[in-house]
């Protein structure tokens, strides 16, 4: 089975691509096959940091008939490969009528594909609002998991202490993880402002020891959250088991 990892929050400068740069270094260490999107034409952050460094293409969800079926390619990818997304603000009600229109979920679950939502928010009240939204639509067919982003806010007790956001929680079996704060706000202003990747940043000629260790120390904290999730492990490799050998039958008076 692959998956479709869409990185959204309808609320804008949530993190959403600094997340999903962080999710597809994750991917390229490791190894996995993926192909990722960038879905935020407005800026496109995520294609200008990875161009050249994996594959990772530009798509638009849009409810235009003229532009209805640019996304499509989302979907194609994943009969292959996993697929990473990152999502632009606003783009709820599209992503509906894509997934509606098409009928999306009974041919995902036709084809062994599995959409996720990987949920990025600061705690705010509207982040709160459009997670419990985001939940209660999809959450009985699209997997959740909430991304708590400590580099915004290290407050997260309106999640914490709401009642009835733990019992979405607990409800719908969403798992919960954490974006660690990357120390150093001119190392990130610098791979941000020279679109680089974790993985250019720390061979570039600019970036000092000290600069260098705090993108090990960042990437090794958020690999820890990432390896709490079952879903990003590929499966185990099938390991033949030889047939057992039938022992000869002893002989009358032989020796064993």
């Amino acid at each position: 089975m692959s998956s479709i990892l869409f990185v959204t929050n309808d609320k804008g400068g949530a993190g959403k691509s600094f997340f999903t740069r962080t999710l597809i270094q994750y991917f390229l260490d490791h190894e996995f096959p993926f192909v990722a999107f960038d879905l935020d034409l407005s800026n496109p952050d995520v294609y200008r940091c990875m161009q050249g460094i994996c594959k990772v293409r530009l798509a638009i969800l849009s409810e235009s008939e003229r532009l209805i079926d640019s996304a499509n390619a989302v979907f194609n990818a994943a009969l292959e490969h996993d697929v990473i997304c990152n999502l632009p603000a606003q783009v709820g009600p599209a992503l509906q009528a894509w997934i509606e229109n098409n009928q999306l979920l009974d041919l995902a679950e036709e084809m062994d594909v599995q959409m996720r939502f990987f949920f990025v928010t600061d705690a705010g009240f509207e982040a709160n609002k459009l997670f419990i939204h985001s939940v209660q639509q999809y959450g009985d067919r699209i997997p959740h998991t909430l991304v708590k982003n400590y580099g915004l806010t290290d407050d997260f007790s309106p999640i914490d202490e709401d009642p009835f956001v733990q019992e979405l929680l607990e409800a719908f079996d969403v798992d919960v993880i954490a974006l660690p704060k990357f120390m150093g706000a001119v190392d990130r202003n610098f791979i941000d402002a020279n679109s680089l990747s974790f993985g250019e940043a720390l061979t570039h000629p600019d970036f000092g020891p000290i600069s260098q260790q705090r993108i090990k120390v960042f990437l090794r904290k958020a690999y820890e959250q990432f390896d709490q999730l079952p879903f990003l492990k590929p499966p185990a490799p099938e390991v033949a088991v030889a047939p057992k050998q039938k022992r000869s039958p002893r002989k009358k008076g032989g020796k064993a």
